[in-house]
């Protein structure tokens, strides 16, 4: 079980602390699944183990059981031990009127099932669409394709002080976190 903490911080995984890729980069994968080559994001695991030392982390993408399973075992570090961690199975299709095509999304109301509510659950995503009935429970980061120089997930982790002071994460300024260190 996951260590207990009054907020719920959930992480998405594609573009957000990694990218995949079927062809590789300028440089080696940091996790081959073939036929992907996946690249993770700088700080993310350092961002992982800091919110856990203050909240219950999570994990939730839209990804395969699998993918999912190896990219988590992967990020996460040896004493962090998330809430859940979910996949696509875990999400709600819905159709998108413009592409023509489904879009995976995430139903934050389905945690209550471990006791917290809306106003102590947040979610980093990099894709609003996915969050959109629950926007006031999102940072939304700038999209991770793979650059080996990125310092988003590491401004992000200077932000966990005002996370920790509010009592309704809703009420957050999320637009905030980026200004942290001088973007």
């Amino acid at each position: 079980m996951a260590k207990p903490g009054n907020k719920l911080v959930i992480f998405d995984l594609d573009e957000t602390l990694i990218h995949a890729r079927t062809a590789q980069l300028d440089r080696p994968a940091d996790i081959n699944i073939a036929p992907l080559h996946i690249y993770v994001r700088p700080f993310a695991s350092d961002l992982i183990s800091r919110a856990a030392q203050r909240f219950t982390v999570a994990i939730w993408s839209a990804g395969s059981p699998r993918y999912v399973e190896v990219i988590s075992e992967h990020l996460l570090a040896a004493k962090v031990e998330p809430l859940f961690v979910w996949d696509r199975e875990r999400c709600s299709k819905k159709s998108s009127f413009f592409s023509f095509s489904e879009i995976f999304t995430k139903d934050l109301t389905m945690v209550e099932e471990f006791g917290f509510g809306l106003e102590s659950v947040l979610i980093i995503e990099d894709d609003p669409v996915k969050i959109a009935d629950f926007k006031d429970n999102a940072i939304i980061v700038r999209q991770y394709l793979g650059e080996a120089e990125d310092s988003e997930l590491e401004r992000l982790s200077s932000y966990f002080d005002a996370i920790d002071a509010v009592s309704d994460i809703r009420d957050l300024d999320k637009n905030l976190w980026c200004f942290e260190k001088g973007k």
